[in-house]
C-alpha cells in the first residue's frame, strides 16, 4: 500500500471509529463572506451577520493579516464553519468569550487565530455544550483565559453522557490559562483544554506550549476519552497550593463511563512541570479505563514540592485502570521534593495499585533527589527513592533498559516490587553512605533473560540485588542516540552480552525502534542489534471507542 493510500485508509478508520461519518448529517447551509475587500469592512458586526445563517463563513479583508475584535460572544446554533485562510485573528480583547456552541450543532474552525478570549466561566475561546461536535483545523489559540479550559471547554451530564466530540489537527495552543483554584485532592484546570461529561477528543499534529492551570497545564480530562497522535507538549505547567492533582501537561480524572481509553501515540513531553504530582501526566483512572503510551518521549519533566513522578503519576482507587507503556523513552525527568518532611519518589514514574505493563522502553538520566539534599544528612531516607521508577506489585517490565538513573538515597533504578523479563538494569546509583541498594530496593520477580550490573559488594543483608543470586554482567551499553525509529535509544555494541541473551517466548516481535527481530534469538533490553526496519505499509492502527 502506498503512503498516500495508507494515510487515506488511516483517516477513514479514524472517521468511522470516532463516529464522524454520520448517516443523514445535515448539509451546510449557505452562509456569508465577511468584508468587501478592505480591512475596514471586516468588523465584528459583519461577522455576526455572516454567522446568522450557519454554513461556511469566509473573509474578504484584503491580502494582509487582519484582526477583528469581538465585543460579545458569538452563539453557534446550527452547523457552521469559519475559515480564516490563515489571515484572520478573532480577538476577545480580554473582555469576552469568542464562541458558544449549542447542543446538536457542528462547529468547524479552520485557519484562524483565536486570541485574548476571556470569561469567568469555562472556555475562554470556545465553550461547547453536550451533543455538539467541534473540529479545529490549522488554527492558533493564544492568550485565552477562563476558569477551566483557557482555550476550549466541553460540557456533558456526567461520565455516561455523550458529551462533546472534539477533533483537533495541525493546530497550536500557546500561553492559555485556566484560573479556577485547584480543589483539594485534585480537580479544576486545563490551561488549553477542559474535557468533561463523557466527551471524546482526537488530537493530532498539534503543539501545546506554555499553557498554565492548577491541574493539567495543557489538558484536563474529567470522565472523558482522549486519543493524541504526534502531539508535542512543551513547558506547560500545573501549579496549585490545594495539594494533590498536578499533571504539568495532562490531568486525567476518569475516562468516559469510567471504562474508556486515553491513548498517547508518538507524543513528546518536554520540560513540563508541576508542584504536585506528575511532571507531565497525572493519571487517576477511577474505574477500569485504560491509559496507553506508545512511541513517546518524556524529556526533562519535573515534579517539585512533594516530588512524586517526574514524568507520570498513575494511581488507581480500585486496583484497576491499567497503564501500558510501549516503545517509549524517559530521559532526564526529575522528582525533586522540597519540604524537608518529604522524599523524592519516582524520577520518571510513580505507580500505585494499578496494573502497569512496560515494554520496549528506555529509562536513563532520571533522578529522584531532594531539592535540598545539602540540608539532609547523608543517611536520611528523605533524600529520594526510585531514580527511574517508584512502583507497586502489579508492575510488569519486558525488554526494557533502565540504566544511568539516580536516587538520592536508594533504588537508583527502582523502588518497590515488579516482575521483569528480558530487561537490563545497570549502572544506576543510590546516594546513601553505605553504597547499598544502588539499583533496586527489593528483589524483583525474575521472569528470566535479565541482566543486572554491578554485583552488590557490601555483603550487607539490606543490600538487595534486583535479581537475587544472579551473577552481574556488564551489558556494555552504548550512548543514548538516534538509531532509527520514533525515539532515541541505547544501542548494543558488538560483543555486548545482551545480544542473544533474552528469552524468546515473551519477546516482542519488534524492538523500541519498531525494528523487527530477525535472527531467532531475542536480545536483552529495548534495543535489538541487527534488527530490520519496520515498514510503514505494515502499520496497524487500533480503534478507540467513543460514544
Amino acid at each position: 500500500m502506498t503512503g498516500k493510500r495508507m494515510l487515506l485508509w488511516r483517516g477513514l478508520i479514524g472517521l468511522i471509529t470516532w463516529g464522524w461519518v454520520l448517516a443523514g448529517a445535515r448539509p451546510l447551509q449557505a452562509a456569508g463572506i465577511v468584508g468587501n475587500g478592505t480591512p475596514a469592512s471586516c468588523t465584528a458586526a459583519a461577522l455576526t451577520t455572516a454567522l446568522s445563517g450557519g454554513g461556511t463563513v469566509t473573509f474578504n479583508c484584503g491580502p494582509a493579516p487582519h484582526t477583528i475584535t469581538l465585543t460579545a460572544v458569538q452563539t453557534i446554533t446550527t452547523d457552521t464553519t469559519v475559515d480564516g485562510s490563515g489571515l484572520i485573528t478573532l480577538s476577545g480583547g480580554m473582555a469576552t468569550r469568542l464562541f458558544s456552541v449549542q447542543n446538536g450543532a457542528t462547529f468547524t474552525v479552520r485557519g484562524l487565530q483565536l486570541a485574548d478570549g476571556s470569561t469567568t466561566g469555562n472556555g475562554g475561546a470556545i465553550y461547547a455544550e453536550r451533543l455538539s461536535t467541534l473540529a479545529i483545523e490549522d488554527s492558533l489559540f493564544q492568550d485565552n483565559v477562563a476558569a477551566n479550559g483557557g482555550a476550549i471547554a466541553t460540557n456533558g451530564w456526567g461520565a455516561n453522557d455523550d458529551g462533546v466530540v472534539l477533533s483537533i489537527s495541525g493546530s497550536t495552543f500557546s500561553h492559555n490559562t485556566a484560573t479556577a483554584p485547584a480543589l483539594s485532592g485534585g480537580g479544576n484546570g486545563g490551561g488549553a483544554l477542559y474535557l468533561s461529561g463523557g466527551s471524546a477528543a482526537m488530537v493530532s499534529d498539534t503543539t501545546f506550549s506554555g499553557n498554565t492551570a492548577g491541574n493539567g497545564g495543557a489538558i484536563h480530562l474529567l470522565h472523558s476519552n482522549l486519543w493524541a497522535t504526534d502531539v508535542t507538549f512543551t513547558s506547560n505547567s500545573a501549579q496549585n497550593t490545594a495539594g494533590g492533582g498536578g499533571g504539568g501537561a495532562i490531568y486525567l480524572d476518569g475516562t468516559k463511563a469510567l471504562s474508556g481509553q486515553v491513548r498517547l501515540q508518538a507524543c513528546t513531553f518536554h520540560q513540563n512541570s508541576t508542584n504536585q504530582l506528575g511532571g507531565a501526566i497525572f493519571s487517576f483512572p477511577e474505574g477500569t479505563g485504560a491509559t496507553a503510551v506508545d512511541q513517546s518521549t518524556f524529556d526533562g519533566n519535573v515534579s517539585t514540592n512533594r516530588g512524586q513522578g517526574g514524568a507520570i503519576y498513575h494511581q488507581s482507587a480500585l486496583g484497576t485502570g491499567p497503564l501500558t507503556i510501549t516503545r517509549s523513552l524517559f530521559v532526564a525527568n526529575r522528582a525533586a521534593a522540597e519540604p524537608l518532611d518529604a522524599a523524592s519518589q519516582g524520577g520518571a514514574l510513580w505507580l500505585l495499585d494499578a496494573p502497569v505493563t512496560i515494554v520496549n522502553s528506555t529509562f536513563t538520566g532520571n533522578q529522584a533527589v531532594h531539592a535540598h539534599s545539602d540540608d539532609l544528612a547523608a543517611d536520611d531516607w528523605r533524600r529520594g527513592f526510585g531514580g527511574a521508577i517508584w512502583t507497586s506489585s502489579q508492575t510488569t517490565i519486558v525488554n526494557s533498559t533502565i540504566a544511568g538513573n539516580t536516587a538520592g538515597f536508594v533504588g537508583g533504578a527502582m523502588a518497590g516490587p515488579a516482575t521483569a523479563t528480558n530487561s537490563i538494569i545497570a549502572s544506576n546509583t543510590g546516594g546513601n553512605p553505605w553504597s547499598i541498594q544502588q539499583n533496586c530496593t527489593v528483589e524483583l520477580s525474575n521472569g528470566g533473560g535479565n541482566i543486572q550490573y554491578p554485583q552488590k559488594t557490601t555483603g550487607n543483608g539490606n543490600d538487595y540485588e534486583c535479581f537475587g543470586g544472579q551473577t552481574a554482567v556488564n551489558p556494555q551499553l552504548g550512548a543514548l542516540s538516534a538509531n532509527g525509529g520514533p525515539t532515541l535509544a541505547i544501542p548494543l555494541p558488538a560483543g555486548s552480552p545482551a545480544i542473544g541473551g533474552g528469552l524468546n517466548a515473551p519477546c516482542p516481535a519488534t524492538d523500541q525502534r519498531g525494528f523487527f527481530r530477525t535472527d531467532g534469538q531475542c536480545d536483552v533490553g529495548a534495543y535489538e542489534a541487527g534488527a530490520v526496519a519496520f515498514m510503514p505499509s505494515q502499520w496497524v492502527y487500533l480503534p478507540l471507542a467513543t460514544r
